[in-house]
């Protein structure tokens, strides 16, 4: 067993029924407690088609990436339970000085869902309500559109000052292309395990994304990406 959180564990090896008379013990069992190493697969699932390029973002960092239209963007879980922050802005906009990004609130309200899923030609849109992305497979189809990227205050609130967060990681990386930093960031919070409850709370579990998932989706513009990471 691999132990995710601190836990008490009880094992037993219970016998078979007996008299009195008899003594017929259970097999032995040896509990071996090792480190705390890590085992990490790192095997990638088959490639979809031609590869043009494998973008590899370390832990509690983001990478930019420029997508033409037509292209596909496959975003994969390595390790199973990482969550990963994405945006997207129209290569054109940026061009002239318009900062309109992928906005969840404008997605949700034209897809009547949470989130665009796979099969019917969902999109996530702009804060125009240009398509920037259509959904083409998904492994997980279980993500979050409601929260904010992680964020400096996100942290402090939880005794955590100065810690790197993907909203820090969105400013670094789009700095590139003329992005001014934002305190706070919309994104689409891949792998993410939340749901909003029917008192109207917004509640989060475990992801139930496992090592290869991914997300695998198609650029209808030229397109400026990000994808985190994320330390949380």
């Amino acid at each position: 067993y691999t132990v995710t959180n601190d836990c008490l564990c009880l094992i037993a090896a219970p016998g078979e029924d007996m008299s009195q008379e008899q003594l017929m013990p259970p097999t032995d069992i040896i509990v071996g407690v090792s480190g705390t190493g890590v085992i990490v697969n790192d095997e990638l699932p088959a490639p979809l088609g031609i590869v043009d390029r494998e973008i590899r973002v370390n832990h509690s960092t983001a990478e930019s990436y420029l997508v033409k239209a037509g292209e596909y963007i496959q975003i994969i879980d390595v390790e199973g339970q990482q969550c990963s922050d994405f945006q997207a802005f129209l290569e054109e906009d940026l061009k002239n000085n318009l900062e309109l990004c992928l906005d969840p609130t404008v997605t949700r309200s034209l897809m009547s869902a949470s989130y665009p899923a796979p099969g019917s030609h969902d999109k996530f849109y702009n804060q125009n309500s240009v398509p920037l992305v259509e959904v083409i497979q998904d492994t997980v189809c279980r993500h979050d559109t409601f929260g904010l990227a992680c964020n400096a205050k996100y942290y402090e609130d939880r005794g955590f000052p100065g810690h790197i967060s993907c909203t820090d990681n969105f400013n670094l990386s789009l700095a590139e292309y003329g992005v001014k930093p934002r305190r706070n960031w919309a994104a689409v919070n891949l792998f993410f395990n939340t749901a909003i409850e029917e008192c109207h709370s917004l509640t989060s579990d475990v992801s139930w994304s496992r090592p290869g998932d991914y997300v695998l989706l198609r650029a209808v513009n030229d397109l400026v990406c990000v994808s985190s990471a994320c330390p949380d």
